[in-house]
């Protein structure tokens, strides 16, 4: 009973860093972000009027949103509808996510204190506690992809048809929210695929194989093929690969590299429980294969460590939306350091020196090692038959958790000219999860050294994230409130531009598949404004105001323009 109601409590503490960011910036409003204002708009409509209405981005594109909308909308219709309360939906089911991997950790046999670790790991890192002060669809896949992975973790261990069936919904919802995440049924297969082989049980498993996947792969159809909400319909060969080049493979290995590089990075705070966990293996195994999976953990860090030099050292972890986050969804909350007056979406001269993202990245790499020795003891453990009867099905887990993520990858970049966003939410809860698989019998109890180092590196990751995230909402709210400003001195939304995600906030309101206005030729609803923001001078245009919001990052007042057109109502391109 003890430990249940430490378990609860501990549970309940892995909301506490979304609750202290809520009070502490409390004082900010929630605006548009990007292009979460599709999600929004939709969410608003189902809460509002109780229909699905399809939002599109100029017509066509949009993400497979109906579950996350419809999550925003359950949220909004007891509280009313607000950005706030969009925001507070993202922060729900974020928990809920970071639960689910406790609790599987503590179905492994982990220790309260790992389980809460590894599980803290998710919800402190910059994507997922950042990415919860908008209404982008990051966190709630990535927590469906948590969600869908434990139930499908229960049915296995159950043998429970009741639990495949659930993680069956779950990877439904997930995959409506975001198309890639029907991968997640790559898991139950994989495992449920091994077990037949092993029992030469297949009719069995055959059932079971069925009621993990049918319902994922009929929501596919449904949404792919615009059966149940048009609109949604044939959305893959829109962002497919356009042509098979030496290009398109240097794309391919710059996108592996930055997956790489950010995955090691996400995963720092458990970089001394993995030690810990190698220092307690590496006793019970033959000298052999100590050193064979040494040194390939050693060469993946060498691999990254000469790319890293070979470019310079340029290739690093960076707070810009620039190149190695590439299409991230992570723009404003780790930003800053583009400054081209025509990157709406930056903070202007928001940045931290280029060494400390260096050695940020250095730490990575080092990380990957680790994450690779872990990978290839698995993968000999489960080949070499090293692991008692009671451990198979842990062992076998371990294997898809750990498959989700090449199959992910290899899938999307054969499909998908630009994809980090679509993957990280895959990736992530499968890492935690398969270190999970890993530290649950090796590490009882914790060094001293190996929780207090764990809890320093967490609470410098969580302190950058809540640095940055703070950031975001400060220059965002200088943005909305200039709108609001507008709004007040009788502008249409037409006449002033914001920033793609606040322009097409309104854009979706006139017309929920946002073309353009009649007359504007421009990207993101821009062309007739006669008033703008901007991070800089812009040629054509006049400064007219300028707004402060104050950083913490840099800890001074940055500025951000009001500008006016010369020429009013003269289109001056994208």
């Amino acid at each position: 009973m003890r430990s249940l109601l430490i378990s609860l409590l501990l549970g309940l503490l892995l909301g506490l860093p979304f609750a202290t960011g809520r009070l502490a910036f409390s004082r900010f409003g929630a605006y548009p972000h990007n292009d979460d204002f599709l999600y929004a708009r939709c969410a608003q409509i189902m809460a509002e009027e109780h229909r699905y209405q399809h939002v599109s981005m100029i017509g066509s594109l949009t993400a497979t949103v109906a579950a996350h909308s419809a999550w925003g909308a359950l949220i909004c219709s007891p509280l009313g509808f607000s950005y706030e309360n969009l925001h507070l939906s993202v922060a729900i089911i974020g928990w809920i996510g970071a639960v689910c991997i406790f609790a599987v950790g503590r179905q492994l046999g982990a220790s309260q204190v790992v389980s809460f670790i590894t599980a803290l790991t998710l919800v402190v890192g910059p994507y997922y506690y950042g990415m919860s002060f908008t209404f982008m669809t990051d966190v709630t896949a990535a927590a469906l992809v948590a969600i869908s992975s434990t139930a499908y973790f229960m049915g296995l261990k159950k043998q429970s048809n009741i639990w495949l069936l659930s993680g069956a919904l779950g990877a439904t919802a997930a995959l409506w929210t975001r198309q890639t995440h029907l991968v997640v049924i790559v898991f139950p297969l994989f495992v449920l695929t091994l077990q037949a082989k092993e029992t030469n049980n297949w009719k069995k498993t055959s059932l079971a194989m069925i009621l993990s996947c049918l319902l994922p792969i009929l929501g596919y159809c449904v949404y792919e093929l615009g059966w149940l909400l048009p609109g949604n319909d044939n959305r893959l060969p829109r962002v497919s690969v356009r042509q098979y080049n030496l290009a398109y493979m240097r794309h391919c290995l710059l996108y592996v590299y930055q997956a790489s590089i950010l995955t090691g990075f996400v995963t720092l705070p458990l970089m001394p429980l993995m030690l810990a966990a190698i220092r307690h293996t590496t006793p019970n195994l033959q000298t052999r294969v100590r050193r064979w999976i040494g040194a390939l953990a050693i060469m993946v860090s060498l691999i990254f460590l000469a790319i890293f030099l070979a470019k310079g050292g340029r290739l690093y972890i960076t707070q810009a939306t620039g190149y190695i986050l590439h299409n991230g969804h992570y723009g404003p909350i780790l930003l800053a350091d583009q400054h081209d007056p025509g990157r709406w979406a930056d903070m202007g001269d928001v940045e931290w020196p280029v060494i400390f993202w260096q050695i940020l990245t250095l730490g990575a790499i080092a990380n990957l090692g680790l994450l690779a020795w872990w990978t290839a003891l698995t993968v000999w453990e489960w080949r070499t038959d090293r692991v008692d009867a009671g451990s198979r099905l842990v062992s076998c887990s371990a294997i898809g958790l750990i498959a989700i993520i090449p199959t992910a990858m290899l899938g999307l970049l054969l499909v998908i000219e630009t994809l980090y966003d679509r993957y990280w939410m895959l990736f992530y809860p499968a890492i935690f999860l398969f270190l999970l698989t890993r530290f649950a019998s090796r590490i009882k109890s914790l060094p001293a050294w190996t929780w207090g180092t764990s809890a320093i590196l967490l609470s410098g990751m969580f302190a950058m994230s809540f640095v940055f995230t703070h950031d975001f909402l400060a220059w965002n709210q200088a943005r909305g409130k200039q709108v609001e400003k507008w709004l007040g001195a009788g502008l249409t939304p037409a006449e002033f531009d914001a920033g793609s995600g606040i322009n097409g906030w309104y854009r979706s309101l006139e017309d929920p598949d946002t073309w353009p206005r009649p007359g504007d030729k421009t990207l993101y609803w821009r062309g007739l404004a006669d008033v703008a923001l901007s991070i800089g001078p812009r040629e054509g245009w006049n400064k007219i105001d300028q707004l402060t919001w104050h950083s913490w990052a840099v800890g001074r007042q940055c500025k951000m323009y009001v500008i006016q057109r010369n020429t009013p109502n003269a289109p001056t391109g994208p």
